[in-house]
């Protein structure tokens, strides 16, 4: 009896693992990035991603107060410091992105890739500076699935902390 309950287990962790690497493998690329109507496009309806331009419960957030002058360099050499990040592109105005959209003079949109630890789960960040503002608007939205267990909350609330550094 306690052999098959193991073997069960097994069966259902192996196949949990396999349904989890289906998901990572058909999720498409980055949806929904850039720029529309002055800032970040808000969320989708999945609540696998929260951002600063999405006013809804439970997928807003505050946008990051930023005392100083906005430096892409500086607010890149934060985001690689969180694990499993990279930089993909970094857009200072002006210029007009086929894709992100439409950066102002002095503006500046950063997107940044992080993975997930075990299964590799690609989550998409982007932070947006405008000239004349004192705050950075930011989304971290999922790729794939539907929820993502406060992921992109979380690490929202770590570039804010690392941002204050």
């Amino acid at each position: 009896m306690l052999l098959q309950i193991l073997i069960g287990l097994a069966i259902g962790l192996v196949s949990m693992v396999l349904v989890l690497f289906f998901i990572k493998w058909s999720a498409s690329g980055p949806k929904d990035l850039g720029i529309a109507n002055g800032g970040l496009k808000p969320c989708g309806n999945s609540p696998n991603c929260i951002c600063s331009e999405d006013s809804r419960k439970g997928f807003g957030t505050e946008r990051i107060p930023f005392l100083g002058k906005a430096e892409p360099d500086f607010i890149t050499s934060k985001l690689r410091s969180l694990p499993r990040t990279k930089i993909i592109k970094v857009l200072k105005g002006p210029t007009m992105d086929p894709v992100l959209g439409d950066i102002p003079p002095g503006g500046f949109l950063i997107h940044a890739e992080s993975r997930s630890l075990l299964i590799g789960f690609v989550d998409d960040i982007q932070i947006y500076f405008t000239p004349g503002s004192n705050e950075l608007q930011i989304r971290s939205s999922s790729r794939a699935g539907y929820s993502d267990l406060g992921v992109n909350t979380s690490r929202v609330s770590k570039i804010r902390l690392l941002l204050k550094e």
